[in-house]
């Protein structure tokens, strides 16, 4: 099915139970760092952060560290890391655990 590591990790988007978003950097920093281990090409970098950053209306926050967000807002960045590179299989452990009953419908 997949020739390389690479493509498979390509293929999977993962959101933990638990954050797992780096505290001190800031919401574009994460997804910076976790594009670049999910493989997104250097030429589409900022329009795959733009898109999940618009999809989960994140884009408030950029320049906000993960570690001042509240728990609704960790989730939202966490599921968005997951969803970078628009992955063929996403893998989610209790997604919305700690987040707004609002998001919950909106993500479902």
């Amino acid at each position: 099915m997949f020739s390389n590591m690479s493509r498979l990790q390509e293929s999977i988007g993962f959101c933990a139970q638990h954050d797992f978003s780096l505290e001190n950097n800031t919401v574009y920093e994460n997804l910076e760092f976790f594009a670049e281990i999910k493989n997104v090409p250097k030429d589409n970098v900022k329009a795959e952060i733009q898109r999940v950053l618009d999809k989960f209306n994140l884009g408030k926050f950029e320049h906000t560290q993960a570690s001042q967000l509240s728990g609704g807002w960790k989730r939202k960045l966490n599921i968005a890391i997951a969803l970078l590179n628009d992955p063929n299989i996403i893998i989610m452990d209790e997604p919305t655990s700690g987040s707004y009953f609002y998001f919950d419908s909106e993500f479902f």
